[in-house]
């Protein structure tokens, strides 16, 4: 037999568990978008300067988004 308050808290649980692993997985996808994205920025800039040249304002522009 169940109690239903521990039922109903069993329910309310998981369900805010699952909604704090969903927030934090999108949070991670989104740091680990960044951190790429930044790297292929440091990346470009770096293979610029190694061969003397500047990048285009353009083209900063499109690696940093």
């Amino acid at each position: 037999m169940k109690l239903p308050l521990l039922d109903r808290w069993a329910r309310r649980s998981q369900q805010a568990a699952r909604r704090n692993a969903m927030v934090a997985s999108t949070e991670a996808v989104q740091r680990r978008i960044e951190r790429d994205e930044v790297a292929a920025y440091v990346a470009a800039r770096a293979a610029r300067h190694d061969h003397g040249q500047a990048p285009a304002t353009e083209e900063v522009v499109a690696l940093a988004r």
